[in-house]
């Protein structure tokens, strides 16, 4: 019996290891982009505010990596039940936005949630959810407006907007199974393509780390062939993101 509870425990600390060096790797890799980025626009004093805009939209995102995200039972304004446990699925994407948040930024995220929720297959799934400090009926009227096939949960949970996490909204996160924070997002207002760009590269995080399958041809949200410095820039081509950009 000894053995075999030895064998168990090497086996789970194998597994441990080895998503923390997925989760490791996933850091690093998103750091490293982001540099290169900060460093390509610096270069160019043209750019200066195009850089300043990026550094404090991802400084003020990549302060929450690595976060818990709070474990709470709500109920949609439709009357589904939600949970923010993301252990019992792939993992979580969830926007959190107050009143007073950018509404064109708003609408851009809600929209990115949708598109990436549909292009899900149907096995191991990302539980996509939107928390807003909103009344009920408020919040409904977006369901209404941008068909929008996740849960809504309204009236600015305490659990949720005491964490700490909403200081600026609207701003996304997504959770591994761990209920981590492992990505984020706040927009910078009147640049709905920097947030387009942003869902458009969580879709290989998405598949590589957390195991979700999306289907081909559908996830992707691309700014055909350009770099997130060029869309910085403002220089994009915005084929085929139409949909969530206008």
């Amino acid at each position: 019996m000894g053995h075999l509870m030895r064998n168990v425990s090497l086996g789970l600390n194998v597994v441990l290891l080895a998503a923390l060096g997925l989760a490791g790797a996933w850091d690093w890799e998103l750091g490293r982009r982001q540099a290169r980025v900060a460093h390509d626009l610096s270069e160019s004093t043209h750019d200066i505010d195009a850089y300043k805009s990026y550094v404090n939209a991802t400084g003020y995102a990549n302060s929450l990596v690595g976060a818990r995200f709070p474990v709470v039972e709500l109920t949609s304004v439709d009357g589904r039940p939600v949970s923010t446990d993301f252990s019992t699925c792939g993992g979580g994407l969830v926007l959190l936005f107050k009143p007073q948040a950018c509404q064109p930024c708003l609408i851009t995220q809600l929209k990115c949630l949708r598109h990436l929720d549909q292009a899900q297959r149907e096995l191991k799934r990302l539980r996509v959810i939107a928390i807003s400090a909103l009344s009920r009926e408020d919040t409904r009227s977006f369901t209404k407006v941008f068909d929008l096939g996740y849960p809504l949960v309204a009236g600015g949970p305490e659990a949720v907007f005491g964490a700490g996490l909403a200081e600026k909204t609207p701003i996304v996160f997504l959770v591994d199974p761990a209920n981590r924070i492992i990505a984020s997002h706040w927009p910078s207002p009147g640049r709905p393509e920097i947030s387009v760009l942003f869902f458009h590269e969580l879709t290989g995080p998405i598949s590589q780390h957390l195991g979700i399958a999306l289907e081909p041809g559908r996830a992707g949200l691309g700014l055909a062939g350009q770099s997130m410095a060029d869309v910085v820039r403002n220089k994009y081509d915005s084929a085929g993101a139409d949909d969530v950009l206008y």
